[in-house]
């Protein structure tokens, strides 16, 4: 993954609201720095705390529509050939080091990226249905 993919994105803890940025912790609060200017078009960063739950990894890979897949997407994938809709879970697997997909639909089913062709975000488990 590329040093500018590394980025997180969060719910912000005043307003819940989605910031994106950089990641830090101190002792033990969560915040997003986001890069901001002013009207002299100074650069800054501007913390905000974040609910660190809802910490969410760009995963470096768009979905057909070229929407960023973050860790936390619910992505539906149609399988062409019997033009099923599967629903998943972006997931980061911490003893592979990796994202994959976990199926909502069938228990413990997990799919690497390289299988979902037809991949297309339609929301995120932190945010609540309309």
């Amino acid at each position: 993954m590329k040093i500018e993919n590394i980025k997180f994105k969060a719910k912000r803890l005043d307003n819940g609201e989605w910031v994106g940025g950089s990641l830090t912790y101190s002792q033990g609060t969560a915040f997003i720095h986001r890069k901001e200017s002013d009207e002299d078009d100074r650069c800054y960063l501007t913390p905000y705390e974040v609910i660190p739950e809802t910490v969410c990894q760009f995963t470096g890979i768009m979905d057909e529509d070229c929407n960023e897949i973050w860790e936390g997407d619910i992505v539906r994938d149609t399988e062409d050939l019997i033009g099923i809709d599967n629903l998943y879970e972006v997931v980061y697997i911490e003893e592979e080091g990796n994202f994959a997909f976990k199926s909502l639909d069938k228990v413990d089913n997990y799919e690497p990226f390289v299988n979902l062709f037809n991949a297309c975000v339609v929301g995120n488990k932190f945010d609540k249905e309309k």
